[in-house]
């Protein structure tokens, strides 16, 4: 019986063993799937850097890198870094462990001492001289692409400190190498080095390392560079409200062709913001709705962001947009407080406005918005005027200052005259009587609103048409294949096509 009872007891001791090994198994094959995709990541470098295709870095690494995001660890990215850059790129080793060490979130747990069971194993010469040959080809691109892939893990911990560490460290080393292949992994970089930054409260401290690294990289012709460094030094004006400066840098330094259609349209939603704020409402319009059209579904947040500036941009204009022109389905029940606002620059009360206006005001001001809005009072008198012109035609300038809430009839007096002159109502005003006689409604299609409404139309398909033209890309190779075709065979062709030609005419 008790021998019965210590063989049951081995038994589950022995099970318990093996579920533990089996766990700790499943555990080193989980980091090591992540180490492995990593490494199949870096291929895709030696390719870029051997064909010099700096596309396959910002259209499939970057894009591979950002679905691995969820499976990243503080042991898979050293272990990735030890097993490619050990043996072949020992002061990149040495730097990108060091700049590890440091940081939290489990890189400081690691030990960087044991080398990975790959680096362990023997092989033979011809094997270690042809991996060390091959590894030397991708050493700086795939430091740098170590620095991003630990800056991404970093941010999902939101450790910014560390994030801005490991950044500052990748973008030293990006600056000491003039190589075009790296360009996209510098540009994600540079988010994340302003990210860190933003969410640190020190924006305005690295403004000045902005700036030089934006003259870099136009000195270098890095193209997304530029781009990227462009929208973020507008941000960071953004941020600190200093509308002039980002209008002077946006003015002098937009280039007139954009690789990336982010940032295109990143940069669209900065211009239409500072040009509502400056006063021109048409061109924050018109760059808004390009940055509407342009930006993907998936960017829920900038989207949202988006519809919030171009519906006060709008009613500044003297427009009062449907829900559907303004916001798609899934972006209505987050814009409440702005349908409210239009619903009451619509209705032309004064006093209904001021309601909605300071029951949302702590909404209007996290969207950076309530100055703005603040601007809306004369829309909202303006439309109101307009309201009662086209339902009296005479009425005292008393019952207008009652209907718009106003204080004082003198005000009445000079909006309605400002309102004539402007062209907005049509009607005559006896200041000796107090009364408005309004005209008689005239046909929109007698005016220019037709023309002018069609003009906007063709003019905004031309743009899409020249961006859509400028945008395509021939395949490099065809150009050689051009070239090779046999010159005889060419001139055959012609002289056969003129012989038609000639016996066309004879007939």
């Amino acid at each position: 019986m008790g021998k019965s009872n210590t063989e049951e007891g081995d038994v589950a001791m022995t099970d318990a063993n093996d579920h533990v090994e089996k766990t700790n198994k499943e555990e080193d094959s989980k980091v090591q799937t992540i180490q492995d995709k990593l490494l199949d990541n870096v291929r895709l470098i030696e390719e870029a850097v051997k064909e010099k295709e700096p596309r396959l870095i910002s259209s499939r690494l970057l894009r591979q890198t950002q679905v691995l995001k969820g499976e990243l660890t503080a042991e898979g990215i050293v272990l990735f870094v030890q097993t490619y850059l050990g043996g072949v790129g020992e002061t990149s080793l040495e730097r990108c462990q060091n700049v590890l060490k440091e940081c939290g979130h489990g890189f400081s747990e690691v030990d960087y001492e044991s080398k990975p069971e790959e680096m362990e194993q023997e092989e033979d010469g011809a094997t270690q001289k042809k991996k060390k040959k091959k590894a030397e080809i991708a050493v700086i691109e795939a430091e740098l692409y170590a620095y991003v892939v630990a800056s991404m893990y970093l941010v999902q911990n939101k450790a910014w400190s560390d994030v801005l560490r490991v950044c500052q460290v990748g973008v030293g080393v990006l600056m000491e190498h003039n190589t075009r292949i790296v360009d996209p992994m510098g540009a994600r970089l540079y988010s994340y080095m302003s990210l860190a930054s933003e969410k640190m409260g020190t924006l305005s401290q690295i403004r000045g390392m902005l700036l030089q690294l934006y003259r870099a990289a136009v000195l270098r012709h890095d193209s997304i560079g530029q781009e990227t460094l462009l929208n973020l030094l507008l941000r960071n004006y953004l941020h600190y409200k200093l509308y002039d400066q980002a209008e002077a840098l946006r003015a002098k330094a937009q280039p007139e062709t954009y690789k990336s259609s982010a940032q295109h349209c990143r940069l669209l939603y900065y211009h239409g913001r500072i040009q509502a704020v400056l006063l021109e409402y048409s061109d924050a319009k018109e760059a808004l709705v390009q940055a509407s059209r342009k930006a993907p579904l998936a960017a829920k947040g900038f989207r949202l962001q988006v519809a919030k500036w171009l519906i006060v941009v709008r009613l500044l204009l003297g427009e009062v947009p449907n829900r559907s022109e303004v916001a798609p389905a899934d972006l209505r029940s987050m814009m409440h407080p702005y349908f409210e606002l239009a619903k009451a620059v619509g209705a032309g009360d004064v006093n209904v406005f001021m309601e909605v206006a300071s029951k949302y005001q702590s909404s209007f001001e996290s969207d950076g918005l309530r100055h703005v809005v603040a601007r809306l009072r004369a829309n909202v008198i303006r439309s109101g005027v307009r309201r009662i012109a086209t339902a009296y035609s005479r009425i005292s300038l008393s019952d207008i200052s009652n209907k718009l809430g106003l204080t004082n009839v003198s005000d009445a007096e000079y909006i309605v005259s400002k309102a004539i002159r402007d062209g907005g109502i049509t009607a005559e005003l006896d200041h000796e009587t107090g009364i408005m006689t309004c005209s008689s409604v005239t046909d929109v299609y007698s005016t220019d609103e037709p023309l002018n409404a069609f003009h906007a139309r063709i003019a905004f398909c031309l743009d899409v048409y020249n961006e859509a033209y400028k945008a395509i890309r021939h395949d490099p190779k065809a150009r050689k294949t051009w070239n090779a075709w046999p010159k005889d065979v060419e001139e055959e062709d012609i002289e056969a096509i003129l012989e038609d030609f000639e016996d066309y005419f004879d007939e």
